[in-house]
């Protein structure tokens, strides 16, 4: 809605590039179209958020993110247990557990 591209709309691009070109043409079309006029573009989210739905675009965002979680945590075990190494460990937990 604000005009970024999040990893979810980025998985859903690719999908519909490698899957169905008219379905990728029509989703950068409503891309385009909300950020040119986000004041005046529900009708045009809710399309956007049925073509996610259908790439399965926010599973695989959170495949991507518990990805990134557990390398970054097999990264940390190299470091001695100390209180900051703690903090980044909760960090990681917090982060992979949020929703929004």
């Amino acid at each position: 809605k604000e005009g970024h591209l999040t990893l979810p709309i980025l998985i859903c691009l690719e999908y519909f590039q490698a899957s169905d070109k008219t379905k990728y043409d029509e989703l950068v079309s409503l891309i385009n179209q909300v950020k040119e006029s986000p004041e005046s573009s529900e009708e045009n989210l809710l399309k956007i958020k049925e073509f996610v739905l259908e790439a399965d675009a926010i599973n695989k965002s959170y495949d991507y993110a518990n990805k990134f979680t557990t390398n970054a945590k097999e990264s940390l075990k190299g470091f001695e247990d100390h209180e900051a190494k703690k903090i980044l460990e909760d960090l990681l937990v917090f982060t992979n557990q949020r929703k929004s």
